[in-house]
C-alpha cells in the first residue's frame, strides 16, 4: 500500500511553528524557506550545506 502523504498544517499552525522559533534565526529562516516554497527538508539539506 503507498504511503500516505500527511495533511498540510494550517496558516494559524505554521504562525505558530515560525513564533516558537524566531528566537533562533537559523532555524526560523530555513521553516519559512520550506513552508513558503513547498520544498522537503531532504531537498533543503541536498542543497544547502549549512555551517554552525
Amino acid at each position: 500500500m503507498p504511503k500516505r502523504a500527511p495533511d498540510p498544517i494550517t496558516e494559524a499552525e505554521l504562525n505558530k511553528i515560525l513564533d516558537a522559533a524566531i528566537v533562533n534565526e537559523r532555524d526560523y529562516l530555513i521553516l519559512r524557506l520550506l513552508a513558503r516554497t513547498g520544498i522537503r527538508i531532504g531537498e533543503l539539506y541536498m542543497r544547502v550545506r549549512i555551517r554552525d
